[in-house]
């Protein structure tokens, strides 16, 4: 993928929001007249489009994902990459749309680039679901927020 490349997901990811914004700026949705369930279907698709826009970014240039959903709730899920590492453990991460933010680098995992993740197996922002595999030997450990899983048997 070129810079071009990604100054067009930008643009698409950009367009993602201005869609979703003009739908919550709308006249009757202020006013409380439209369907609820309209403006959040409609928002729900933006959302979906957004996931299928960074499900296509090249993970040789998009090499990480963010995962932590307490600093930058909005992007856990998106891809992203280094721009610059530095001390205790910051780095420089950038994301598809151009949002750059200093951080620790605890909430980069890399991308698994051998498995491709169905749309119906995502959640919001293209986050994998728990439990979607639909394999029932997936069980999760129990121990809060960060529990680990594993086949039936073993824990």
């Amino acid at each position: 993928m070129s810079p071009v490349a990604d100054l067009v997901m930008r643009r698409e990811l950009e367009r993602c929001d201005l869609e979703q914004a003009l739908i919550q700026q709308r006249a009757d949705v202020l006013a409380g007249t439209a369907p609820a369930f309209l403006v959040a279907m409609g928002i729900n698709d933006w959302d979906l489009e957004r996931a299928a826009i960074l499900r296509e970014a090249d993970p040789a240039r998009w090499p990480y994902l963010w995962t932590w959903n307490r600093y930058l709730a909005r992007y856990r899920g998106w891809p992203c990459r280094v721009r610059v590492r530095g001390s205790l453990n910051s780095a420089l991460v950038v994301f598809p749309d151009g949002y750059q933010v200093v951080t620790s680098r605890n909430g980069l995992r890399k991308r698994d680039t051998q498995t491709t993740v169905g749309a119906n197996h995502l959640g919001r922002q293209g986050v994998p679901v728990r439990g979607a595999t639909g394999n029932p030997d997936h069980v999760p450990v129990h121990g809060g927020a960060g529990a680990a899983w594993c086949r039936r048997g073993q824990a």
